[in-house]
């Protein structure tokens, strides 16, 4: 799992409890989604840990044509309540490059080609996040090491990576002439042993 090993090398780095507990977090999403949120086709890819606070942080990963960059910090605002003490984990998957600039340049509105699914441990569905905005920073928005990084791209390229379809087996085909064929010749094989015999008993009368 990636967050055991995460949290040695975040013990070691000079992180603040909340930069600590968003990067935990992440990785405990990473562990858990279930393939029914589809990452193959994303653009990037936010992961915001639940919170018992207002204050929703997470980590954004965009996707270039060499992979998954650098993970930001990024706070997630005004998503609707929920009710509970405790918000859901969030994935947020963007299908265009457009959204991804919008938090790049400040916006961070969350329009309809962003798909949100919330939810905990492998239990996740879609959410509609409609007026909500994600943007980068927040009060932790840099550390002074992020070889933690490597783990967490690691898992999201396997998790992104298209799986191969399962190899489907021909199915078995019968070839009924060629049985009824050999039937023939094995019930004339056996029609003629059991004249011979005939012939035989009769002529050691």
């Amino acid at each position: 799992m990636v967050r055991y090993s995460l949290c040695v090398i975040v013990t070691a780095l000079s992180l603040t409890p909340a930069s600590a507990q968003t990067i935990l977090g992440a990785a405990d999403i990473l562990d858990s989604i279930p393939p029914s949120v589809p990452l193959a086709d994303a653009r990037a890819v936010a992961l915001v840990p639940a919170a018992h606070g207002a204050t929703l942080r997470g980590l954004l990963f965009v996707k270039s044509e060499s992979g998954w960059g650098e993970p930001e910090f990024v706070v997630l605002r005004d998503a609707p309540p929920t009710g509970a003490r405790e918000t859901p984990d969030y994935v947020l998957i963007f299908r265009t490059r457009r959204g991804v600039e919008r938090v790049a340049n400040g916006d961070g509105r969350l329009d309809p080609e962003v798909t949100a699914y919330a939810g905990r441990g492998s239990a996740f569905a879609p959410v509609s996040l409609g007026g909500a905005v994600l943007r980068k920073g927040g009060p932790f928005a840099g550390t002074p090491d992020r070889k933690w990084t490597v783990e967490l791209k690691a898992k999201l390229t396997e998790l992104a990576t298209p799986k191969a379809a399962p190899e489907v087996k021909a199915p078995i085909e019968i070839d009924w002439v060629r049985i009824v064929e050999q039937r023939e010749v094995f019930m004339g094989g056996f029609a003629a042993l059991g004249a011979w015999l005939a012939m035989m008993k009769r002529r050691n009368r």
